[in-house]
């Protein structure tokens, strides 16, 4: 329980905020180059919002994985079930967005790289897909 705590912590307050940051970096930069009616010095506006939207997805994705952690007791039915959640998610917005590519990529990388923290930390502890 204790490391399902530690991994929810360290996603809440660290990854999910570098992962908004970059990804409404690289959004903003998309949307600025791709709008006709925008100057190119004008992404802070894209980034802001891009950023909120991203980081609460972020921070609620982080909650569902806890809450996934700790009704599920096997550590790789609890990846499969969270990146299959991920996916699903991922499609619904690449499909509700005029296919979007770069959308679904924003949205499943949180899952990836949360897959790759509880990885680490389930290593680190000394419990090798348990």
């Amino acid at each position: 329980m204790e490391k399902f705590k530690k991994e929810f912590i360290l996603n809440t307050f660290i990854i999910s905020m570098v992962l908004a940051l970059i990804s409404s970096w690289i959004g903003a930069k998309i949307v600025v180059n791709h709008s006709v009616l925008s100057n190119r010095d004008d992404w802070a506006v894209p980034f802001f919002v891009l950023f909120l939207i991203l980081y609460a997805f972020n921070l609620a994705m982080s909650i569902v994985n806890y809450v996934i952690a700790i009704m599920v007791g096997n550590f790789i039915l609890r990846l499969f079930i969270f990146n299959i959640l991920g996916l699903i998610i991922a499609v619904i917005a690449w499909v509700s967005k005029g296919e979007s590519i770069y959308l679904a990529t924003f949205i499943y990388s949180t899952f990836i790289v949360f897959s790759i923290v509880a990885l680490v930390i389930n290593q680190s502890n000394g419990n090798p897909q348990k």
